[in-house]
């Protein structure tokens, strides 16, 4: 059991010697903490320390819920008050250690990432401590560190809390105190007094304690915890042990950092290691190697933990090494050395021979461009662990003066650890991979590297082309960007299973984008140059003179906020410079001489290149080896980690380094000088492990590169600061590296230390393949810190079979060591989730393990019923209708090994309607009627689910009914609803009919016949007229009607056209209303 004073903790496969050796080692610690564990027993901890109540005191604040908007600023502050404190100085003589407030959000909308901090607002001083706000997940907790103000005075104003970048928000404040000396939220101080023979006597007083605090929330995978020591005893002491008591059967789990440990049933012992560079602590707070501490696969709060003593010596020196304990270091935390050095680094192996291979490392480090790529990765990606992903990218639509365009912006590459496709990074970094092969083709080509990278740059080439859009020939817009940096660095998953909104950015006549849209012509049109696509070049020029005749400005949209550049003139005097190498037309060079003395707007000898200053890229094809010095010594200039590497900043000092090791080489090959060769290769050493902890930078390189990436699709994991022990090999990926002051983690949610992105890696690229050409006939390499030659030195590329163990499936290189061994093959798959529980119409993914990690991880899919669920080719199940099903997942490597997923899919809440007439018939009218008759049926929602229904008349306006009231009505479960019907009004004598068509949301259909009928009006007492006298040869129709009652309508003669002979005609007269027709006789007489 790991961390138990007996097994394995201390076993190891060593010499016979060794192991008699340790076993003695083994039993004296048992002695040892047999005697320290009756002492302990003996220390009795006040109780005015156990609880953190008695300890603080309560600020001002509603305890209400409140729900506001943001200020113009999408802030909301509260004013918490000053606690009865007013001025800095109070704080540590009142013994306050921390603010901290306690909240909850229920709902909130804002501009980006919400956040919240704890803060202290002070004459001169305003300083907070910030949290992601994570709505509806419960309580939340901040604490500011209130001891960084011990040295501090001036009037204190207020201690306060803010959300930021909140539109509206609805919240609680659940606490807001003050934390006094020997409280914490997350465990109990060491107290009382006692001593303990741990193989020397300590000494033990109040005034050393240690505090733990969750490191954040705690989980089922992992739980960790911050360590917090105070020295206040005035002098500097040593040998420290904190002895903790954790809950029952937790030890097991248990691991630290910076320090070491072993266990007793549930206590556990944490001391430093006799090297670490917190064995010994000065007066105050610790501030290096800051020891901490979690448990793995086990949920334990830091609450839950008691901080049982604190035991030391005083001394400036160790004079106990306990470095044989356990630690069990992952580097789940930890912290780096300081004072321009990394020897605070412990985590790795420190007798490692490091190979310096820089053959090894252009080859490893063009399989980075492979895990960013974005889109259809099939025969592309040379990686297993990818999958396709954000192939709704094809969708994207740019309008112009009403007319939309469909553009196809899938493809590319993901910037960094995110999933965003910025334009600035990838045009950078296509360009300088070009730029890398047109200056050292030879390495490429020696190496096998050629057509790794001709597929790598082809990648970023085809997606500049389809994110070009044309009107006719004419070039109108260009899609420089894919996503929003806000949203998406907000969600930690990978990229294969997202689906959130990813809105595209244009340049176009109002948003110029020169720098955005530059870099993409020069990547064109070096791909051209090294390949020979005529294609490239045709676009890199149709871009070229969309940016010509257009105003120039940078872009202002989407990345502005992530990659701000201040310059355009020294991409676009890089577009040009490219498209003057390209086509020998020389005209373009007057563009270069426009911009080239231009520091502010242009090429800029006074940084080092980087993605905001390409015009170390322009000067290389213009040879202007003057400015390329100039660019170089701002990096060789800089103050030196460990007496060797210049760091030009904090963030990402291996990117800046490895970008200027490229332009010093690129100088010396321009002047045929090795002005830089000694220096280049002292940088590239470093980074490979020639520094005091033979740390390499390189992620898979060897066992002592950064392991943990802040990478989300290589961490497996959902939260950048919980590790999964399975995460993929992110292989030659270039890590941030170390600040200026030595500092190094290897934290995945580091992203000063651990940040990779696609412009890190092409200066590695770049400079490795210099590096190779300029040392691959020497035997050896000196190493500036170890002050020696290499032993370890090759010029060989990696195997396929080295490279298939970390997820290479594509092997590009030119060392076939070991490829004969048989083919590895797949042992035995896994999925994440073995039983799924769905509604209809929702859908999750599964995800599918094969064993080991070095075979394909493709698998296919199948779902034995598709009418219960289907399942795509990612693994996405879609639950289709109720009932029960199987999704299985098989290996494509010919084992045909298969996992399964028991999927139940529960009917979705509907509505079912359901009406008491299946037909209607309105009352009989009589002709003349004033209101049309009705009828009526009754609509019921009987389902478990509201439902919307709509109602129309199948002849529309044309029918001679109308419906009364609404047309569209929502009617909630179990409720009904009276839908009525009427006959319009003025209709004639006749029978009329329609259907009524009914319509439900949920796919339900009525159609309802309807009719009525106008009777014709009955008519009495009619007087009818008498008849004119007509001639011998005149119609009926000459003889006139007269005395008739015409109330009910007009008379005529039935023959009218008739013709008479002479005498008295009796003839048939008939009254019109309307089609009421009634008849009567009347008599004409016929004269001669």
């Amino acid at each position: 059991m790991r961390g138990c004073i007996t097994g394995t903790a201390f076993e190891k496969k060593e010499g016979e010697g060794m192991s008699r050796q340790r076993d003695k080692w083994v039993t004296r610690v048992i002695a040892w903490m047999l005697s320290f564990a009756m002492t302990v027993s003996l220390v009795v901890i006040p109780s005015d320390r156990t609880e953190a109540a008695e300890e603080t005191t309560a600020l001002s604040y509603s305890t209400g819920q409140v729900t506001t908007s943001g200020n113009v600023d999408n802030q909301v502050s509260l004013d918490l008050g000053n606690g009865g404190y007013s001025d800095l100085s109070e704080l540590k003589s009142a013994g306050l250690t921390k603010l901290r407030v306690s909240f909850e959000v229920s709902s909130a909308d804002g501009t980006g990432n919400i956040g919240g901090q704890a803060f202290v607002n002070a004459k001169g001083t305003w300083k907070g401590e910030w949290i992601n706000v994570n709505a509806g997940s419960g309580t939340q907790t901040v604490e500011l560190d209130l001891t960084q103000f011990y040295s501090k005075s001036g009037q204190l104003y207020n201690f306060g809390f803010q959300f930021e970048n909140v539109t509206s928000i609805t919240y609680k404040i659940k606490e807001a105190v003050l934390v006094k000396s020997g409280s914490s939220s997350g465990g109990d101080s060491g107290s009382g007094s006692g001593s303990s023979d741990f193989g020397t006597e300590r000494d033990y007083s109040s005034g050393v304690t240690a505090t733990v605090a969750n490191q954040k929330s705690p989980s089922n995978d992992w739980s960790g915890f911050e360590m917090t020591i105070n020295n206040n005893t005035g002098v500097s002491i040593c040998d420290w042990i904190v002895v903790l008591q954790v809950p029952s059967g937790a030890a097991a789990a248990f691991k630290c950092w910076n320090a070491t440990f072993v266990a007793d049933g549930d206590t556990i012992y944490m001391y430093p290691m006799q090297s670490g560079a917190n064995a010994v602590l000065a007066a105050g707070t610790m501030q290096n190697d800051i020891p901490g501490g979690g448990f793995t696969a086990k949920y334990v709060d830091a609450s839950s933990i008691q901080v049982k003593a604190v035991y030391y010596n005083k001394g400036t020196s160790s004079s106990v090494d306990y470095s044989k304990g356990e630690t069990n270091d992952d580097n789940t935390g930890g912290s780096g050395g300081s004072g321009g050095t990394s020897s605070g680094d412990t985590t790795t192996n420190k007798d490692l021979d490091v190979e310096f291979n820089y053959a090894k490392a252009l080859q490893e480090s063009l399989y980075f461009y492979d895990a960013n790529m974005c889109g259809n990765l099939e025969d592309t990606c040379a990686l297993s662990w990818r999958g396709n992903c954000h192939t709704y990218d094809k969708n994207v639509t740019y309008t112009k003066n009403g007319k939309t365009y469909n553009v196809d912006a899938s493809g590319g590459f993901h910037d960094a650890g995110d999933h965003v496709k910025f334009g600035l990074p990838q045009g950078y970094a296509a360009s300088m991979l070009g730029m890398s092969y047109y200056q050292f083709k030879d390495a490429f080509d020696e190496l096998g590297q050629k057509e790794h990278l001709k597929k790598i740059t082809a990648y970023f080439c085809d997606y500049f082309k389809r994110c070009t859009v044309y009107e006719g020939d004419q070039v109108i817009a260009f899609c420089y960007q894919v996503g929003d940096g806000n949203t998406d660095h907000g969600v930690w998953t990978a990229p294969e299973g997202q689906t959130i909104s990813r809105p595209a950015f244009f340049a176009d006549a109002s948003n110029p984008a020169t720098d955005e849209v530059s870099v993409a012509i020069a990547a064109l049109a070096l791909n051209y140059i090294n390949f020979g696509n005529t294609e490239d070049l045709q676009t890199a020029k149709d871009l070229f003179t969309f940016v010509k005749n257009n105003n120039k400005a940078c872009a202002t949209d989407g990345a502005s906020t992530f990659y701000a550049s201040r310059s355009y003139g020294d991409d676009y005097a890089f577009a040009a410079s490219t498209l003057a190498a390209a086509t020998g037309d020389t005209s373009y060079n007057s563009i270069y001489n426009d911009y080239k003395d231009n520091s502010d707007n242009g090429v800029n000898q006074y940084w080092v290149l980087d993605w905001g200053n390409t015009g170390a890229l322009a000067c290389m094809l213009q040879k202007d080896t003057a400015k390329l010095k100039s660019i170089t010594e701002v990096c060789t200039n800089k103050s030196k980690i460990d007496g060797v590497f210049n760091c030009v900043r904090d963030w990402g000092s291996c990117r800046y380094s490895a970008a200027e090791q490229f332009t010093g080489l690129v100088y010396d090959k321009l002047t045929g000088t090795t002005t830089y060769a000694k220096w280049a290769t002292s940088q590239m050493n470093y980074m490979l492990g020639d520094n005091p902890n033979k740390r390499c930078y390189i992620v898979g390189y060897n066992e002592n590169s950064s392991k943990y990436p802040h990478h989300r699709a290589a961490s497996r994991s959902t939260d950048s600061k919980i590790i999964n022990s399975d995460h993929y090999t992110l292989l030659g990926a270039l890590v941030g590296g170390p600040g200026a002051d030595g500092t190094y983690k290897d934290d995945q949610g580091d992203y000063y230390c651990n940040e990779v992105a696609l412009d890190y890696n092409a200066g590695l690229v770049g400079a490795a393949a210099g590096l190779y050409l300029l040392h691959k006939n020497d035997e050896t390499v000196y190493l500036s810190y170890a002050k020696k030659n290499a032993t370890n030195y090759s010029t060989k590329t990696a195997s396929a079979t080295e490279l298939g163990a970390v997820g290479v499936k594509t092997y590009y290189g030119t060392n076939s060591g070991g490829d004969t061994e048989e083919e590895v093959k797949a042992t035995a798959i896994k999925l994440d989730s073995l039983i799924v529980e769905l509604t209809e119409g929702l859908d999750i993914t599964i995800r599918a393990t094969v064993t080991p990690k070095t075979v394909e991880q493709k698998v296919t899919w199948k779902s034995e019923n598709e009418k219960v669920a289907t399942v795509s080719e990612t693994g996405k199940v879609t639950a289709v209708g109720a009932g029960e099903t199987t999704v299985t997942a098989t290996t494509t490597d010919g084992t045909n090994l298969t996992a399964s997923c028991r999927v139940t899919v529960k009917a979705a809440p509907k509505a079912e309607f359901v009406t008491d007439q299946t037909a209607l018939t309105c009352d009989p009218v009589i002709y003349g009627y004033e209101a049309g008759s009705t009828a009526s049926f009754v609509l019921e929602n009987e389902g478990n689910d509201t439902g919307f229904v709509t109602i129309a008349l199948e002849k529309g306006t044309g029918s001679p009914f109308e419906i009364s009231g609404d047309t569209s009505i929502k009617v909630a479960a179990s409720d009904k609803t009276t839908v009525g019907i009427a006959l319009k009004t003025g209709k004639d004598a006749g029978s009329y009919s329609d259907n009524l068509l009914i319509e439900a949301d949920n796919g339900q259909s009525f159609k309802i016949p309807v009719s009525a009928t106008v009777e014709k009006c009955p008519v009495t007492g009619i007087t009818f007229p008498t008849a004119g006298a007509i001639v011998a040869g005149q119609t009926l129709a000459d003889s006139k009607l007269t005395g008739g009652d015409e109330t009910y309508g007009t008379f005529a003669w039935a023959d009218a056209a008739a013709k008479l002979e002479r005498g008295t005609y009796q003839g048939q007269v008939v009254l019109t209303q309307s089609v009421i027709l009634l008849s009567g006789l009347s008599p004409s007489s016929v004269g001669s």
